[in-house]
Order: structure tokens, then C-alpha cells, then sequence
């Protein structure tokens, strides 16, 4: 059974991908974040309530008693965002990564397996020199990566930075990404091992209708109302059921329109399958481009929700 903790746990998003990679092999011992309402989601999701204790002020000891496998940390991401002061660590939101880095050396049963998540920008951050640096001197192998859900076939566009650590002896199966940071994910051996060509690569994309649930009940809550459809019509990003991308989503959507995420034409019907690898370049023309009364009166007809 792998053992882990999870740091910075929000809502869960690192316990969900380890349950879905290990099943029932791995568990999650505990969590800690300091929001108490992502906190209590946690708790629904996952039946766990997350300790709300300072990460910083966390004791060796304690850290120790869990004999976790792996330690799956997304600290905030605030010190490194474009849109910041990208302090780095000199920004107090990134202390208590930094503290807890520096319990490792003090620990007796130290992680085997790290994996860090964050915002792309903190490669270039001195919290991320800081990282490896540790990483370094307590024998872990890392290797770091930009990766984006569409790259995996999943209909997302949020690039993330990823740090892998292992700690010695275990070892990478393709050593040569050892202490490298590529802005592209790794080459899965899954491809070689299926020969899976471009055409089956292909086939493997999911689309946004694989995670909608049932509609049926016409819930309005999430309606597109008309004056906010025509009034932000010619600069919001519109996705289907069977579209193979949408736009990340920022704690600003359904508040503003504009560059927070996509809305999605419930009533849309498919593409022609020659045409779905085009849709991408199709929405960037028509989302981008000057004002189009012709564009307005083909898209009058859809019906549009939020997410």
C-alpha cells in the first residue's frame, strides 16, 4: 500500500489523480490546507478533513510518524502568477513550502516520491532554485515538466508546472530527463508499447460531452442570459459538447466573460470528423476577429451555459 500526504490539498484534485492512478494501492493518510471552506469540500470529496494547521509550523516528529511513500504538495501559487509581483520566495505565501523543505533532511522516514504542481512561471522562480537545490542534497532525482490536460486527450487548456522526485535508489524510467526541466510532457512508454499511431492517438481525445452529466431538469442557474450573450458575444470563448478544448477557468468566471473561461452551446450538433481537428483554429478566427453581423445570426440560434 503507498502512503501519502497531501499539502496544500484545496479540494483534492492531487488525492483524486493518485486514487485514479493506484485505485485501492495508494492512500491518502492525511491532508492539510488553511481554508476552511476548501476544507469542508475536501471532506465531501474524499471523507477526510484536512488539518488546518499552519504547513510551516509542522514538527519533524509528527511529519515522521506517518511513514508516508509520497508527499504530493501544490503550494500557492500567488508568488509566481504573471499577473503578481512574482516575488518568488521572497513572498510570505511561499514560506511555508520553503519551512517545509527544510524538514526533510531533519526526517527519519523521509518521502520516497515527491510530486509538486504550480502555476507555469515558477520554473523561473528562486523558490523553484530552492527546491532542486533540496532536492539535491537529499538524494532525490527530479524531473520537471510543462504539462497541459489537452496533452493527455483531456478537453482543457491549463498548462502546469510538475516536479517528479525520486528518492535514491529508485530511479526514472527514462533517465536521460534526470534533473531536466522540458516544457513538454514526458515520453510515455504507454505509445511505444501499444505502437499507438497518430489516427489512434487521435481516437483517444475525449470530448467535453464524456464529463457533462444529465441537463435534463433544465436547470437555470447556469443559463446564458440574452442580454449578457449579445452584450459579450463577439469576445467570449464558445465551446460544444464536442469540442476537444476549452479555455482555462479563473476564479472570475460567472462574474466576468472576458477571457475567464468558455461557455459552452448546449444545442450545438457535432462537426464532420474531417473537421474536428480544424475546430480550434475555427473558434480562434471567429472569437477573435472583427465584428461579424453574419457571425451573430449564426450563433442566435444556440443556446448558451455556463460550466
Amino acid at each position: 500500500m503507498m502512503k501519502a500526504l497531501e499539502f496544500y490539498s484545496g479540494i483534492g484534485g492531487l488525492h483524486y489523480s493518485l486514487s485514479e492512478a493506484r485505485g485501492d494501492s495508494a492512500e491518502v493518510l492525511a491532508a492539510f490546507d488553511i481554508n476552511p471552506l476548501a476544507n469542508k469540500v475536501y471532506e465531501r470529496n474524499h471523507g477526510i478533513r484536512p488539518n488546518a494547521s499552519d504547513i510551516g509550523s509542522l514538527k519533524p516528529a509528527y511529519l515522521d510518524a506517518y511513514e508516508a511513500d509520497v508527499w504530493l504538495l501544490s503550494p500557492p501559487c500567488q508568488p509566481y502568477t504573471r499577473q503578481g509581483l512574482q516575488l518568488g520566495s521572497q513572498d510570505p505565501r511561499a514560506e511555508s513550502f520553503i519551512l517545509l523543505l527544510e524538514k526533510i533532511e531533519k526526517l527519519e522516514n523521509p518521502p520516497n516520491y515527491l510530486l509538486i504542481e504550480n502555476v507555469v512561471g515558477f520554473e523561473k522562480s528562486s523558490t523553484r532554485e530552492y527546491l532542486i537545490a533540496t532536492m539535491k542534497r537529499n538524494n532525490y532525482t527530479t524531473q520537471e515538466f510543462v504539462v497541459s490536460p489537452l496533452d493527455l486527450g483531456v478537453p482543457y487548456s491549463r498548462s502546469r508546472y510538475f516536479c517528479i522526485a525520486k528518492r535514491q535508489p529508485l530511479r526514472f524510467s527514462n533517465p536521460q530527463g534526470d534533473f531536466q526541466f522540458v516544457t513538454k510532457p514526458p515520453q510515455w512508454n504507454w505509445k511505444e508499447e501499444e505502437g499507438e499511431g497518430e489516427e489512434e492517438e487521435e481516437e483517444r481525445k475525449l470530448m467535453i460531452k464524456d464529463f457533462l452529466v444529465d441537463t435534463s431538469d433544465d436547470d437555470d442557474r447556469f443559463f446564458v442570459k440574452k442580454a449578457v450573450k449579445d452584450k459579450y458575444l463577439d469576445c467570449i470563448d464558445i465551446v460544444t459538447p464536442f469540442s476537444s478544448r476549452c479555455c482555462c477557468f479563473t476564479k472570475s468566471y460567472f462574474k466576468f466573460f472576458k477571457g475567464t473561461g468558455s461557455v459552452i452551446a448546449v444545442n450545438a450538433i457535432p462537426l464532420a470528423k474531417e473537421k474536428q481537428k480544424g475546430e480550434k483554429e475555427h473558434h480562434h478566427h471567429h472569437h477573435h476577429g472583427a465584428k461579424s453581423s453574419g457571425r451573430r445570426q449564426g450563433l442566435g440560434c444556440l443556446v448558451f451555459d455556463f460550466f
